[in-house]
């Protein structure tokens, strides 16, 4: 037995503190430090930017905190710098047309969670000169006021039209994220804007008063936009509803003659909408707001009549919402078909112009879209506001298409449920992930995690 003790006690000798030692190593393998690294920024060495840019944004590679903020600089004097985990937002006023910059992100500034401190980033930039876009919104000039929260995005739209492009998702019909959420499954980024549909308002299978997911997305700086699919009565006393005008006798040019079926139906339903939209105006929220889309096509029951007509359906829809409700978080966007010169509702009336194009990978032909509608409106905002099957964003962008942003349409089948063997799927009807990476793979493709906090 003393041998066999003598043999344990010997082992323990010689085994205890290897054990000890590798779990030491273990340890120190499982706490190695990450590489502190800038992953993402808004503004480069270089760059022309806008005048009205107020906010660069850099992205790390780990949480960050703010050491020394005062090393933050602008042409040598300090700025407003703000943390929000790993990003760094840096406040920029006052900028001059034609001119030059030094920004500096200086040594001490920040560290990550680690400690870890990064060299000097200095970075030249100049701002081009002014452009004909005003910043003044519709609904302030038919009311005097504007939400903050609406102007704030507005004028992020319009510092970086033509310098940046911002990505953006549509619902799955109506209430949801799903196609933001699908992207983001298989690329990694958020869209920086969803867009929601009100299609199936009034319905008692839809949803419209949980505001949970739009709560969440403005909550983490998304930006939410609407359209309304406006289904009405396909004759008088029908109820069944449709927005396609091959569908319905529905006439527009009665909707707003009082008396008539057609404007006792869009009376009522309008105050139904203003309920809706209210939720967004309480919560703070503001709302691009795009309605009565591709009016001069044809194919909706809005776009039947005269050019005449639809003006007026869309002076009436805004006279409600935003003189008689008090909607004043909502930026206006009209769709135009390019042939539409007396369909426009004026430049009072409309924040934005919109193009919807599709099944088009001729860069040359986008481009040429995209000149003749800035040509068109020079004070206004021009943006892809629908799009499917086109030439990638960096194709379109390199021929000189500046969107503000572009909107690839739902996958009905890809994304209607976020559980599906579908959802896990990279391919989609309109714009798959390949499509989707190689947008994000450039510096000027805004994400959401690229927007800045609107509260």
């Amino acid at each position: 037995m003393n041998t066999i003790n003598r043999i344990v006690r010997l082992m323990a000798i010689v085994l205890i503190p290897l054990c000890i030692a590798g779990m030491i190593l273990t340890s120190c393998a499982k706490t190695e430090v990450p590489v502190f690294k800038l992953v993402r920024q808004t503004l480069a060495e270089g760059e022309v930017v806008d005048s009205l840019l107020s906010t660069a944004m850099f992205t790390y590679s780990q949480p960050i905190r703010l050491l020394q903020p005062e090393r933050i600089t602008l042409e040598g004097a300090t700025i407003s710098p703000w943390v929000k985990g790993s990003q760094l937002h840096i406040e920029i006023e006052g900028l001059r047309g034609e001119s030059q910059y030094t920004l500096c992100i200086g040594h001490g500034a920040i560290e990550d969670i680690n400690g870890q401190q990064l060299p000097d980033l200095k970075m030249v930039f100049n701002t081009s000169g002014e452009r004909e876009i005003t910043i003044q919104l519709a609904v302030q000039k038919a009311t005097g006021t504007a939400s903050l929260p609406a102007l704030k995005v507005y004028k992020f739209l319009r510092e970086n039209y033509g310098i940046r492009t911002i990505s953006a998702t549509m619902a799955n019909v109506a209430f949801n994220t799903n196609e933001a959420q699908w992207v983001y499954k298989h690329t990694g980024h958020w869209p920086a804007m969803n867009c929601i549909d009100f299609i199936h308002m009034g319905e008692p299978y839809a949803t419209y008063t949980d505001m949970s997911q739009m709560q969440e997305w403005w909550d983490n700086n998304g930006i939410v936009m609407a359209c309304w699919h406006w289904r009405v009565p396909i004759a008088q006393g029908s109820e069944v509803k449709e927005f396609y005008a091959k569908d319905n006798n529905f006439n527009p040019a009665n909707a707003l003659i009082p008396g008539t079926w057609e404007n006792d139906f869009i009376e009522a339903d309008i105050e139904n909408l203003a309920v809706l939209l209210k939720q967004f105006k309480d919560a703070g929220i503001p709302v691009i707001w795009r309605p009565f889309h591709e009016a001069a096509g044809g194919w909706f029951w809005w776009g039947t009549g005269s050019g005449e007509t639809y003006v007026q359906l869309w002076l009436w829809m805004f006279n409600k919402l935003v003189k008689v409700h008090k909607l004043n978080n909502l930026i206006w966007v009209w769709t135009t078909e390019t042939n539409d010169d007396t369909w426009y509702p004026g430049d009072d009336y409309v924040d934005i112009i919109g193009r919807d194009i599709y099944n088009q990978a001729s860069t040359t032909t986008l481009a040429s879209e995209f000149s003749t509608i800035q040509r068109r409106f020079p004070h206004k905002i021009v943006t892809l506001s629908e799009c499917g099957s086109v030439a990638t964003i960096n194709n379109q962008w390199q021929a000189g298409s500046r969107w503000s942003w572009f909107m690839p349409w739902y996958d009905a089948g890809r994304t209607r449920s976020v559980v599906s063997n579908e959802f896990n799927s990279t391919n989609h009807q309109h714009a798959n992930i390949t499509w989707w990476n190689a947008a994000f793979s450039n510096r000027y493709v805004l994400t959401r995690d690229d927007l800045p906090d609107w509260k």
